[in-house]
């Protein structure tokens, strides 16, 4: 597997970004739809947490084979490699018991060949993105890199497989929970998901993309939360405009939508 992914620079086309979908696709749809993606030369990148509490999170696989889209891995997408790390084949009542609660039984209704193929796809996701822009590179995790430290080490101890600081990658909150302002040194921007926020923010260099999207769907008051979809290239404070009965929110620049 590769732990950190570096991707060149999109000469072509459009990069967008979203935030944790937890199966909340149809919104993903329509948020491209918003922006007129272009599949042909547009792409899109992820935080990771593509899959649970949701109802089209059996979707993922199809997201995940699309050339156009690119993904970190989330703490929930990791969670499923935990049940598998040991064997491909784990007792059904294992798999039951640990796929029981945050909205991980979807993965019931899933034949075993099937099953596999989403373990195989989730394996391949790195867990840390890079990606050339005509402003600097971009950095792209799930959840948060570790305070005071820089993007060079945070990346090195990354592919080194310290555990301690792959965690962090996967399910760390410090930054989110403090408010934290300083940002990470050595990259342009970071792009973060894991902790859900009333609206996106910007905290430093480091953007917090998950706004409990999943949270609006099961709310029939549509008031639980958004979907967060960004320009990547934009290098300004990002502008928000509600579309689609207040559950997305599209972040571009002028020009990009």
């Amino acid at each position: 597997m590769i732990k950190v992914k570096r991707i060149v620079e999109n000469t072509a086309g459009r990069d967008f970004i979203v935030g944790d979908l937890h199966g909340a696709f149809d919104l993903l749809d329509a948020a491209m739809e918003a922006v007129d993606f272009d599949a042909r030369k547009d792409r899109l990148f992820s935080v990771g947490d593509l899959v649970d509490r949701g109802p089209d999170s059996p979707r993922v696989i199809a997201f995940l084979e699309q050339p156009f889209f690119f993904a970190v891995r989330g703490n929930h997408e990791d969670m499923f490699l935990d049940i598998y790390a040991e064997s491909d084949t784990p007792s059904e009542s294992v798999v039951r018991e640990k796929t029981a609660n945050y909205g991980m039984r979807w993965w019931w209704d899933l034949p075993q060949n099937e099953r596999l193929a989403y373990i195989a796809a989730f394996r391949r996701l790195p867990l840390v993105m890079e990606v050339q822009t005509r402003h600097g590179a971009i950095g792209i995790l799930h959840a948060e890199v570790p305070l005071g430290m820089d993007w060079a080490t945070f990346t090195a101890l990354i592919e080194s497989g310290d555990q301690q600081v792959i965690q962090q990658a996967l399910r760390g909150r410090s930054r989110a929970c403090r408010g934290d302002n300083l940002g990470v040194d050595g990259i342009e921007r970071v792009f973060v998901g894991h902790t859900p926020l009333e609206s996106a923010a910007q905290r430093g260099n480091v953007f917090h993309l998950d706004t409990g999207a999943v949270f609006g769907l099961m709310d029939p008051d549509n008031s639980g939360g958004r979907l967060t979809f960004a320009g990547l290239n934009s290098h300004r404070v990002l502008m928000a405009s509600p579309v689609r009965k207040d559950l997305i929110d599209i972040h571009v620049e002028p020009g990009q939508s």
